[in-house]
């Protein structure tokens, strides 16, 4: 049995049950998890090994771009490396996702900073981009740093630097995405999730109230 010492309450579940590495920065503290020491600290989650769907009512119910083979590129130092900004917009217990045009996965709104740009500067371009309509920047609030396999990207790993936020006006398609989706995890049939949205934000955000 997983020592629970030291850990806060809120995360035990999405722990244990989804056998998940959580990475915090500040004061370590060991958890042995199947007889390994994880460090975990007290900031930014990362780094997904292997989910279960116990953590969220409903994912059973949804697919996931993932499999044995691609997960082991997670656990690969020659995988491409990417940093993308991703934004949580939540009503009603309700997320807010997308899909591109070509692509197989639903993902979070956000993208990859251009030159010169700090977080906050490239979700609001990619939310203007994207969706159509403006962020509040007075809202954003950082959640922490998830990494896993990329959607409908080959061999390559990505980190997601995750904001809550509020959006000024309504989303719709525009540019390179085709779909608009408000995700609820008990209602979702049939949908394809990147698997850093499966894995590790999606049980993050319910175990925080969002979902």
């Amino acid at each position: 049995m997983p020592s629970q010492e030291g850990v806060p309450v809120l995360f035990r579940t999405c722990i244990f049950q989804s056998r998940m590495c959580f990475r915090w920065t500040g004061p370590p503290s060991p958890v042995h998890l199947s007889g390994c020491t994880w460090k975990l600290t007290l900031k930014a989650v990362s780094c997904a090994i292997r989910a279960q769907p116990s953590c969220v009512a409903g994912l059973s119910k949804i697919q996931c771009a993932d499999s044995a083979a691609t997960r082991s590129t997670v656990m690969s130092n020659s995988a491409r490396q990417i940093v993308k900004i991703g934004v949580a917009v939540t009503t009603d217990k309700r997320l807010l996702l997308v899909k591109k045009k070509g692509g197989s996965s639903y993902i979070l709104p956000g993208g990859k900073p251009e030159a010169g740009e700090n977080d906050h500067q490239a979700l609001a371009r990619e939310v203007e981009e994207e969706l159509g309509c403006a962020l509040d920047i007075d809202s954003l609030d950082y959640l922490g740093s998830f990494s896993d396999v990329a959607a409908d990207l080959k061999d390559t790993v990505v980190t997601v630097r995750l904001y809550a936020a509020r959006l000024l006006g309504s989303p719709k398609p525009c540019s390179e995405i085709e779909q608009v989706e408000w995700f609820q995890p008990a209602e979702a049939v049939g949908i394809t999730l990147a698997p850093s949205l499966q894995n590790s934000i999606l049980p993050f955000l319910a175990a925080h109230g969002h979902l």
